[in-house]
């Protein structure tokens, strides 16, 4: 009962909160044991890994067969962001990719006439999505983010998958970005981490773009993505020139 109080006002101060934590996890995560999962048991590919863990929620949530980062209590603060990010940007088009089961997003409100795409890997979910959500300004599709090309949009929200891939997976993904129609990157970031492991798809760790092997600049702004207990993680924008330039370097 005490545990499920303290998360309760965690959560209904979390603006509070956050910045103490985002000093506070370094130091926690240093003795924790078990900070990755290498995903070895995943051997058939991307798309068979993720359907594995979509028909039979691996995440464990009760709310989401996305997992627990897509509760709501967990993206409370992300019509905000996405607000902010809109203004700035000035984007009339979103591409969501890996979209999951729209848990948190089918109750975001987007600017008005702004196109939505939502992709993912995982067939069952997105002819699930087609049926429930499609509408004439939402659409759904079938989209391995690796490796086939991204549909144009003014900006790729790309949260929560990049951890779930293997470094040279994310790479591609970084690459598929860059060759695109799409000017701008949101994408999720632990900047505490240090050191990149590498993993298979479908296993877990945390991982900081800004570190070896991607090396990416610093993000054009930044935004909250978590809420205590969870290791503070921000969305991090980027413009495609940012990403492609720093490709050519590494």
């Amino acid at each position: 009962m005490l545990r499920s109080w303290a998360k309760a006002a965690v959560g209904k101060h979390s603006d509070l909160v956050r910045p103490l934590w985002r000093l506070a996890y370094p130091w926690i995560y240093a003795f924790q044991k078990n900070g990755r999962y290498a995903g070895e048991e995943y051997v058939g590919g991307r798309a068979e890994a993720f359907t594995t863990i979509f028909r039979e929620n691996r995440w464990r949530s009760e709310e989401s067969v996305s997992g627990p980062g897509s509760n709501r209590a967990a993206t409370n603060m992300l019509q905000r962001v996405l607000d902010q990010v809109f203004a700035r940007t000035a984007a009339r088009s979103i591409l969501d990719a890996p979209c999951g089961d729209l848990n948190w997003m089918r109750h975001i409100t987007l600017p008005p006439e702004t196109k939505y795409i939502g992709g993912d890997i995982v067939p069952d979910l997105v002819e699930e999505l087609r049926a429930r959500f499609e509408a004439e300004d939402r659409r759904f599709v079938m989209l391995d983010i690796v490796s086939e090309p991204l549909p144009a949009a003014d900006l790729w929200l790309c949260r929560h998958v990049l951890m779930h891939l293997s470094n040279e997976e994310v790479r591609q993904v970084l690459e598929n970005f860059a060759r695109s129609e799409i000017r701008y990157l949101l994408v999720d970031n632990h900047s505490f981490i240090r050191n990149n492991a590498d993993i298979r798809s479908g296993g877990w760790r945390h991982l900081n773009l800004r570190r070896a092997p991607f090396n990416l600049p610093k993000p054009l702004a930044r935004y909250p993505n978590s809420n205590p207990p969870s290791a503070p993680d921000d969305l991090y924008l980027w413009e495609q020139g940012q990403i492609r330039a720093a490709l050519n370097r590494s």
